[in-house]
């Protein structure tokens, strides 16, 4: 029996699953993470291409198609995060070969974005109330003069 190889070498993914983080509110978008396709030998010149299934506009990729004439070939995943309201969001990347070469172990890459809530913020401290003054002390000219009110009043009460 005659052993017929494939013309072409296979495509090795990796990783299968990129996780990316962010903040809402952010201006910053996060750095980008890389989709590694690998030749299973060395033999001969496998085309690709990325093909972002529905869901993922707000992912990147570059570049998108290619020839494995290197032995590995990097492709960078970034994303559009900015005004993304906090929450996790999915997207799949779908690796094809026009070629016809087997892509493994899936030909599909998972990328997940995390945009964490703003966290509230601190409250400003608050002065602790303060109690209220108590009213001066009574000096004796004060207590004198109540006295003599007092007395006044009952002299003009009896005399009337």
């Amino acid at each position: 029996m005659e052993n017929r190889s494939c013309p072409y070498s296979n495509i090795i993914v990796s990783p299968q699953k990129l996780l990316l983080e962010t903040q809402e509110g952010s201006q910053f978008v996060p750095p980008s993470k890389f989709i590694t396709l690998e030749k299973e030998t060395h033999d001969n010149s496998p085309s690709w291409e990325m093909r972002l299934l529905p869901g993922g506009d707000w992912v990147s990729l570059y570049p998108k198609s290619g020839k494995l004439s290197t032995s590995k070939k990097q492709v960078r995943v970034s994303v559009k995060s900015i005004g993304m309201p906090a929450g996790t969001y999915k997207a799949t990347i779908e690796v094809v070969s026009s070629s016809g070469v087997e892509v493994k172990p899936s030909p599909y890459v998972e990328v997940v974005l995390e945009v964490y809530p703003v966290a509230p913020p601190e409250p400003e401290p608050q002065p602790e109330p303060q109690p209220e003054p108590e009213p001066p002390p009574s000096t004796w000219l004060q207590q004198l003069w109540e006295l003599i009110k007092r007395f006044l009043e009952k002299i003009w009460n009896q005399g009337g």
